[in-house]
């Protein structure tokens, strides 16, 4: 038990020195020093990054797409604003590039002038195919001024672009859900303009029904409009035909006139000369029978001259006969044709079945096809709902499919990348694992290597599993979004199936455009208006013809009048002819049978004389009446020429008036026939309108359905809380991180690294106050055991308040918390303790140099134990030598104390440090040399010797 004595006279003398008492209390806090100084400065540098400067530069310009304009540098600069983390300084971009430079600042952050821009280019080019460039955030450092400031500057970086892509993809998918929740809006807005549209067309196609239903009544009407006119034609022609004949007849009987009574003058004259000649003859037979021979003579002239009278009255009564039939039937002729035009002007004007009934129809066809009208309101609004809320509601909804289909290709592709770089991560894990079979029993590499292995294939392209296979789903969702985009505008593959907005664009093309041609309408608008207009100028055209007709049938029936009138004066002007033609043939038989019986008494002689005498003055007598009766003859045969005079006027004016009847007949038939082939094609254009309608309807009640539909579906899979569900998806893959034993501060993380690290230094610094060599002690036969241990006591003693002291200040002055405080002591106090067994060794066999050798110990442990990166990270020879030095155990023994276990650890690091302690004094016993050699007497001077 000398080394107790040996440790006592030690402790005296260092009692003694002052120098030595100052020396041995502030080599007590030496470890404090590195490891309380270390460990403050780097206890917690992520939570001081307010202090670090990191300039930041906007350039960025908004940028407008679809109506809608972003100003993204705007956003990321006020997020930085209200991020007080980290020490942002908003400056321009030269001082930011010279402030980097002379290192003004830790670092600068630039956003581009394309920012915003790039940020809305997500779709690829159509042309080339190619993907537009990503949205730049430029970041300049300056790691040769401090590279751990670069460092932590890309960690800062790393962080933000991560949260502003979560944030730009929540935003774009909380705009896209904005948008179909629009869509769904604009969708139900189009259904409802589709059920307006249904609506309209279902009251069109019925409308078109009735009139096209109308057109046919029409059409057959005026086919027997057409018919009746063509037979009025005919009759017009014939009566106008007669007509005609009649003027002649009248013509020709007025100019026979003139001989008649030119001869009933010369009749009436030549009976008054025969008047006056008979009374003369009486005379001379009463003054004379000398003058018979004469008598006689003249009595055969008036016998000649009666018989020629009597020939020429038995021609007139036959003429007058003749005119007074055909004026009986001109009469009867004028009576029908009077009826005729009396009857076709009724049947004209006949409310029901004549023009005024095509009018009426072609009115109400006009009123139905107005632009007021419910069937041109219902394409008009139908074209405006189109052009209006679903055609653009369905572009803006195929612009936000493909924006979305776009994005989620681009997500797939970066997921892509993601596994492969996992793959890549596994299998170099792997390969690391197969070249140090140790690694699998560290705790972190297994979890690390977990973690790969879990999350490579929920991002792995081919698996499809739609529970874990997030790559192949959103890739399935990005083409099934492109589907969907396709389906709604983009071309059809499938000419029987086109797409939506082609459809859509095709209908209200079909419906609607406001510069038709009428001659050659496209449109349902088009063909209504030129049926509209038709049906106008129908209207107008058969009021037109109407009051043509009706005027022209006036003036006819005025003639026809006229006629009628004339022709019944004519025929009584006839009839008096006649019965003086006959009175006159009467008498002239008489004069003649006189006129033979004076013939036949002159030629007796003188003994019929007395007779002749009485018959003279018969014959004079029946003279004198035949002068009255040729008198009345000529007075009413001049009274029948005044007849025929008016007649021949009517019945010129009955021949014009029937051309002209004939001929407006003529065009009231032509026109009618243009009117039968006219309502003809508009009855086919309407019944291919109605047809055309039902196919519209059909197409609209599909519509209306599929829109019905697709409302449904928005509404049921879009989400109620879009934003975070949008946030949600912007961050597809969220890492689960489940810390066994975690580390609060940075500083805890470092404190097994710098506390062995403190306690080597401050073991070495006591072999530079306290002298291993003690001469007489070996004169004084001491063993190497007892002065070994006599002299570590002194230095497990000083050792042990450095632990202890050490241990104090950090869990109460710098705020370590161990999980297992009285392991924490007794770990350090072990840690001391080999440290200065291990020094004592070095120092005992090599003076100086072994005090070297513990400097160039340190910086061998400091590269191989692990307490800054992993082992599995450095060189191979830093992982070779680690496990036969002293401060690998060391750090792996902190490390479960700090933030373990809390149970003591017994386990081999206990066991290695104790080995490493009792094998150092076992080799320093060997290493004192129980003899004084020559060179001891003279040594080499020493600090503290």
């Amino acid at each position: 038990m000398q080394f107790v004595h040996l440790a006592h006279m030690e402790l005296k003398r260092l009692w003694r020195n002052r120098f030595a008492r100052i020396a041995a209390v502030a080599l007590c806090f030496m470890p404090l020093l590195y490891s309380f100084l270390y460990l403050s400065a780097f206890w917690d540098p992520y939570g001081h990054l307010e202090h670090m400067k990191v300039a930041v530069v906007n350039l960025d310009r908004a940028a407008t797409r679809n109506g809608e304009t972003i100003h993204a540098g705007d956003d990321l600069v006020k997020k930085l604003k209200g991020d007080p983390s980290v020490g942002w300084r908003f400056t321009s971009e030269a001082d930011a590039e010279n402030g980097v430079k002379e290192a003004k600042y830790d670092m600068a952050l630039i956003i581009p002038p394309d920012f915003s821009q790039t940020l809305l280019n997500v779709a690829r080019d159509p042309k080339s195919g190619k993907t537009p460039p990503k949205a730049r955030l430029l970041y300049y450092s300056n790691p040769s001024k401090n590279f751990l400031a670069a460092q932590i500057g890309d960690k800062v970086t790393e962080k933000l672009k991560g949260e502003f892509n979560g944030q730009i993809a929540g935003d774009f998918l909380n705009n896209v859900f904005v948008n179909l929740a629009d869509l769904g809006s604009g969708m139900q807005t189009a259904a409802e303009g589709a059920s307006h549209l249904d609506q309209g067309l279902r009251q069109a196609a019925s409308g078109s029904a009735k009139i096209t239903g109308r057109l046919r009544e029409a059409a057959d009407g005026a086919g027997k409009l057409t018919q009746g006119l063509k037979s009025a034609a005919n009759g017009a022609d014939q009566v106008a035909g007669g007509d005609t004949s009649l003027a002649n007849g009248a013509q020709a009987l007025l100019g026979a006139t003139n001989p008649i009574d030119s001869g009933l003058e010369r009749a009436r004259q030549g009976s008054g000369q025969l008047a006056a000649g008979s009374g003369s003859l009486v005379s001379g037979l009463n003054n004379s029978e000398t003058k018979m021979g004469s008598a006689a003579a003249g009595a055969t002239e008036i016998q000649k001259g009666v018989a020629a009278a009597y020939d020429g009255a038995q021609n007139l009564q036959s003429g007058t006969g003749a005119l007074l039939n055909g004026s009986a039937q001109l009469e009867n002729g004028a009576g029908q044709v009077y009826s005729g035009l009396s009857q076709m002007k009724q049947q004209l004007n006949d409310p029901a079945n004549g023009v005024p009934a095509l009018i009426n129809g072609a009115n109400t066809l006009a009123a139905h096809t107005s632009a007021k009208s419910q069937l041109l309101r219902g394409v008009i609004s139908a074209h405006q709902a189109l052009t209006g809320r679903i055609i653009p509601g369905v572009q803006s909804a195929a612009g936000s499919v493909s924006q979305i289909s776009s994005g989620l290709s681009q997500a797939s592709a970066g997921l892509t990348q993601d596994s492969r770089a996992l793959q890549t991560a596994a299998a170099s894990l792997a390969k690391v694992e197969a070249a140090d079979p140790a690694l699998a029993q560290n705790p972190d590499f297994v979890t690390a290597l977990g973690a790969v292995k879990s999350v490579q294939p929920t991002l792995d392209p081919t698996n499809t599993d739609a529970g874990t296979g997030i790559t192949a789903s959103i890739k399935a969702a990005a083409a099934g979004l492109g589907q969907v985009a396709s389906g709604l505008t983009g071309p059809a593959t499938d000419p029987a199936q086109p797409s939506a907005l082609s459809g859509l664009q095709q209908l209200d093309a079909g419906l609607y455009n406001a510069n038709d041609s009428e001659a050659n309408p496209q449109t349902v608008y088009g063909g209504v208006e030129a049926l509209n207009n038709g049906a106008g100028r129908l209207s107008a055209g058969l009021q037109q013809f109407l009051d043509t007709s009706n005027s022209g049938l006036d003036q006819l029936l005025a003639g026809a009048g006229q006629l009628r009138t004339g022709a019944a004066g004519l025929n009584s002007g006839l009839a008096e002819v006649n019965r003086g033609s006959a009175a006159l043939t009467g008498g002239l038989s008489q004069l003649k049978s006189g006129a033979s019986g004076l013939s036949a008494g002159l030629s007796q002689g003188a003994q019929g004389f007395p007779r002749l005498v009485d018959g003279g003055q018969k014959l004079s007598s029946g003279l004198n009446a035949l002068t009255g009766a040729l008198t009345e003859l000529e007075q009413g045969f001049r009274t029948f020429a005044g007849h025929l005079a008016g007649l021949n006027q009517g019945a010129a004016q009955l021949a014009q008036g029937s051309r002209t009847v004939s001929e407006g007949v003529a065009r009231a038939a032509a026109g009618s026939a243009s009117l039968q082939n006219g309502l003809t094609a508009l009855h086919t254009g309407s019944a291919g309108l109605t047809q055309g309608l039902g196919t519209a309807k059909a197409g609209s009640q599909k519509l209306l359905k599929g829109l019905n539909k697709g409302v449904r579906q928005v509404r049921e899979n879009l989400p109620a809380q879009r934003s975070l569900v949008a946030k949600d998806m912007g961050e597809p893959v969220r890492i689960v991180k489940d810390t066994l034993n975690p580390v609060q501060t940075y500083g805890t993380g470092f404190a097994p690294y710098f506390i062995p690290l403190s306690l080597w230094v401050g073991a070495l610094v006591l072999f530079f106050l306290i002298n291993t060599k003690e001469n007489r002690f070996v004169t004084s036969r001491v063993s190497p055991l007892d002065i070994v241990l006599g002299k570590y006591v002194i230095f497990a003693l000083l050792g042990v308040l450095q632990a202890v002291v050490s241990s104090l200040v950090l869990i109460e002055v710098l705020g370590l918390h161990p999980l297992n405080v009285p392991a924490f002591y007794g770990f350090n106090i072990l840690l001391s303790l080999t440290f200065t067994a291990i020094m004592e060794l070095l120092v005992v066999a090599a003076g100086m140099v072994g005090r070297f050798a513990a400097i160039v110990l340190l910086m061998l442990q400091l590269t191989s134990s692990g307490g800054t990166f992993p082992l599995e990270l450095v060189p191979k020879f830093f992982r070779v030598i680690s496990p036969f030095l002293p401060m690998t155990y060391a750090t792996a023994g902190l490390r479960q104390i700090i933030s373990g276990s809390s149970v003591l650890p017994l386990g081999t690091d206990l066991m290695v440090l104790t080995g490493f302690g009792l094998v150092s004094l076992a080799l320093a016993v060997l290493a004192t040399r129980p003899r004084i050699r020559v060179r001891d007497l003279h040594p080499a001077p020493e600090l503290g010797a």
